[in-house]
């Protein structure tokens, strides 16, 4: 199986097909990632850049990228480092995680949206399952009569060198469906659980995020029970590639023991 970074937005992107990531091994993925680090660290000091894409569009920076999902923690870990805020790029191209308009508004600067990602992190799949939830809800409860759901601008990205597609949701069920596919590969194992209790609506979704790798039937036309049948069969199969190691979840500590004679 060959990892698929995701580069710029979901619905018009670029997909670039990279090495299979490193592996799964805390300790190969540190080292690899320790290595590639410091090579970039070494090469933008060099140069008072002002760019974002001289900061991304360099080997040691596409090396990050091809680490995939088990370098998500060790990317994270270094947001708040000197020029680290420059790696937002690279978990975007690795997670295809977007925030919505209303997230970013006001956060001009990299550190800004850094911050965002730093709460999506400490989030972790409770946050991501809990956004779903909502989403699913609120999808369910407008797409009745097929409403429209956004309208597309083209732009250019510079950071990533790729075009940028910009929805923007002109019904509630539009903000569903966008709030939905904005989540990027975390929401793929949310995404599965649906398909496998017989609800397909987001399938299209699925296939965008995991790069259409899931081969669809050349003899039948693709509903959207067929895609998501694609796509569990695909998931079972590289799942482990595309899962996000979140950090543990606190357990829930348990309340103190009455004191004897209380």
């Amino acid at each position: 199986m060959r990892y698929t970074a995701m580069i710029g937005a979901l619905g018009l992107m670029a997909l670039s097909t990279i090495a299979t990531p490193v592996c799964s091994d805390d300790g190969k993925v540190a080292k690899a990632f320790d290595a590639a680090y410091t090579e970039w660290c070494d090469l933008i000091r060099q140069f008072a850049w002002s760019d974002n894409e001289h900061y991304t569009m360099n080997e040691p920076f596409r090396t990050i990228v091809a680490l995939g999902p088990p370098a998500v923690p060790y990317i994270v870990a270094k947001l708040n480092a000197p020029d680290g805020h420059f790696l937002i790029f690279a978990l975007s191209s690795i997670t295809a995680k977007r925030f919505s308009p209303a997230e970013l508004a006001g956060r001009q600067s990299n550190q800004a949206v850094a911050a965002l990602w730093l709460d999506w992190w400490r989030g972790g799949t409770g946050g991501v399952k809990t956004a779903f939830g909502q989403a699913v809800a609120k999808w369910r409860a407008n797409k009745a009569g097929n409403p429209r759901l956004w309208t597309e601008e083209v732009s250019y990205d510079t950071a990533t060198g790729t075009l940028m597609l910009k929805e923007t949701p002109v019904s509630p069920a539009g903000e569903a469906y966008l709030a939905t596919q904005y989540q990027g590969i975390a929401v793929l194992p949310y995404l599965a659980e649906q398909f496998r209790a017989g609800n397909d609506d987001f399938a299209d979704i699925a296939l965008t995020i995991a790069g259409h790798q899931p081969t669809l039937p050349q003899d039948t036309p693709p509903t959207a029970a067929i895609k998501a049948k694609a796509f569990l069969s695909w998931w079972e199969q590289n799942k482990q590639d595309w899962l996000i190691p979140w950090p543990k979840e606190p357990t829930p500590q348990q309340a103190p023991a009455a004191e004897a004679g209380g």
